[in-house]
């Protein structure tokens, strides 16, 4: 979790998190959590995507975009970054 928050505050404009299990796919919301709570949520475009993870869940933890796929994932970070 550290690493992604150390990450974010260095700067990066995406954070892409993926899950395989149910069991750590709880860790993205923590995650959002923190950087919320550290004023840096505004600064980074939030990725998930994963085995378990759907756009319900996206949404329900606040994340920015959802992929079904990588290629899907980076085809909407690309557009995502084009508009920005």
């Amino acid at each position: 979790t550290q690493k992604f928050i150390d990450e974010i505050k260095g700067g990066c404009n995406f954070c892409g998190m993926s899950a395989l299990m149910t069991t750590t796919m709880t860790v993205m919301k923590t995650i959002i959590d923190i950087t919320k709570e550290q004023g840096l949520r505004d600064k980074v475009t939030m990725m998930v995507g994963g085995a378990p993870i759907t756009q319900i869940y996206c949404d329900k933890i606040g994340a920015d975009i959802y992929g079904e796929t990588a290629n899907e994932t980076t085809d909407k970070a690309k557009k995502v970054a084009q508009d920005a």
